[in-house]
């Protein structure tokens, strides 16, 4: 089962109130946040305490902080790259220009709402 990885301020944006059926919801949260079918984390090493062996199959979807905590133990990352500028008050680092990671597949071009967007496959360097 994949593992979700998210920060207590990104719960509830989604669909039935932030729950991703038929994956283990996991938030990392230092504010005692609880949820039903949530399991929390209150830092980084209780998570990976949680995940066990599940590393290769945890997905981190945001936000901002979860991501610079957990970008160091990441070795893969799937990014959506969406051929817009939006308003936003956090964006997700620059992996093309981080020099530890590389482009290693990207999709054609596809479009969803009159938004084209490619799917990118990043791999750490070794």
């Amino acid at each position: 089962m994949q593992a979700i990885l998210s920060a207590d301020q990104n719960w509830g944006i989604g669909k039935d109130g932030g729950l991703l059926v038929r994956r283990r919801n996991i938030v990392l949260s230092r504010s005692g946040f609880c949820a039903p079918g949530v399991e929390t984390a209150a830092d980084v090493a209780a998570l990976f305490a949680l995940l066990g062996g599940q590393k290769e199959d945890a997905f981190v979807i945001g936000g901002g902080e979860i991501y610079r905590l957990l970008l160091p133990y990441t070795d893969r990352i799937l990014v959506t790259r969406w051929d817009a500028v939006l308003e936003a008050d956090t964006f997700f680092p620059n992996l093309d220009a981080s020099g530890e990671f590389f482009l290693a597949e990207q999709s054609p071009r596809q479009e969803s709402g009159g938004l084209g967007f490619t799917f990118c496959e990043y791999r750490r360097k070794k």
